[in-house]
């Protein structure tokens, strides 16, 4: 409903691995939706995607990230862990990201993720979908800070 209040109806559809369906592609019109939880400073991972903000609380809890141009090499997943107040995993959920072959540089993405439980913290990042290898957050400098970043989380 989002990409479609802001761009209309779908221009392509990706599909992704058998049984998961498909991603659709919307051509916006006019400037991008803003994330209801922005990041206050965007974060960077290695493989050049850009995590904007989350959808706060919202149910299915949503990531919006910015892809990079589709050079790069391995597909991904993304996933998110629901945590309680001491760090314990209450949820979980990987969802594939659509292939890079079809990333354009600036396209936005609001990712969904079934999170069901109480928790405090969503901790959300990338891996290779082929490799399970992480995709590391990197700082300003361009060096590697760690595998995730927490967003807080105060709904049910």
């Amino acid at each position: 409903a989002l990409y479609a209040e802001w761009g209309g109806p779908p221009q392509a559809s990706v599909p992704l691995r058998t049984g998961e369906g498909s991603v659709q592609i919307i051509v916006g019109q006019g400037k991008a939706p803003s994330p209801p939880q922005p990041l206050d400073d965007m974060v960077l991972l290695g493989n050049g995607a850009e995590l904007l903000g989350s959808g706060g609380d919202a149910r299915p809890w949503q990531l919006w990230w910015r892809a990079p141009d589709g050079s790069v090499a391995e597909n991904y997943t993304l996933f998110a862990h629901l945590l309680d107040a001491n760090g314990g995993r209450v949820a979980q959920a990987d969802v594939p990201t659509y292939g890079t072959t079809y990333w354009r540089a600036g396209d936005l993405v609001v990712s969904y993720f079934s999170l069901d439980g109480e928790g405090s913290t969503v901790r959300t990042g990338m891996y290779g979908a082929q490799s399970v290898a992480p995709v590391q957050v990197l700082d300003i400098a361009g060096n590697p800070t760690g595998e995730w970043i927490d967003f807080p989380h105060a709904g049910p």
